[in-house]
């Protein structure tokens, strides 16, 4: 026989989490145990076959997860029959454990400080240049938007020098001309 499962579990859950897998008949407890791994996995879950109520197939959480680190396990274990020494009294589950992400990580910046040089006589609406940010979460969770602020972006009359694309960092002069011996 062979049992398997797609699990879903955030990065962000404490060691001690435990996740339902299955529920099975409470006989299934006392017919059958979990044959520990033969070789050493590095994997941050226990399965646990726990006789209460009914008989429960647990994940079992005991190190922290990372999506960033492994987005995914795959764990095969041998359920073996108490009374059974054959291949009938096997079942062989494997799951599947999708790791999901959580928004803990920064965006961080390709480099620490952009230098543009912008020729007075630059035509306005120009391109000017590109910052660019990265984060490692994914999804909604990685999505960076840009935005400008300070003083340095304003030029006499209250008026804002520049504009940035909040989608892909793209930093425009606005529509009015630079001064050179106004703002340097």
């Amino acid at each position: 026989d062979h049992l398997s499962f797609r699990l879903f579990v955030s990065e962000a859950v404490p060691i001690g989490h435990t996740q339902t897998i299955d529920t099975f008949d409470p006989s299934f407890c006392v017919a059958y145990s979990i044959q520990s791994s033969l070789y050493r996995q590095d994997i941050p879950f226990d399965i646990v076959l726990t006789a209460n109520e009914s008989c429960t197939l647990n994940l079992h959480v005991v190190r922290l997860l990372d999506r960033e680190q492994t987005p995914m396990f795959t764990i095969r274990r041998q359920l073996i029959a108490e009374n059974d020494a054959d291949e009938n009294g096997i079942i062989t589950i494997q799951l599947s454990i999708v790791v999901l992400d959580v928004n803990d990580h920064v965006p961080q910046f390709e480099n620490e400080h952009f230098h543009f040089f912008i020729p007075e006589n630059t035509p306005p609406g120009s391109l000017v240049g590109r910052v660019q940010a990265h984060d490692p979460d994914i999804f909604l969770n990685g999505k960076i938007s840009y935005s400008l602020f300070g003083n340095d972006l304003v030029q006499t009359g209250n008026r804002t020098m520049f504009r940035i694309d909040k989608e892909t960092g793209e930093l425009f002069l606005m529509d009015d001309a630079l001064d050179y011996e106004l703002k340097k």
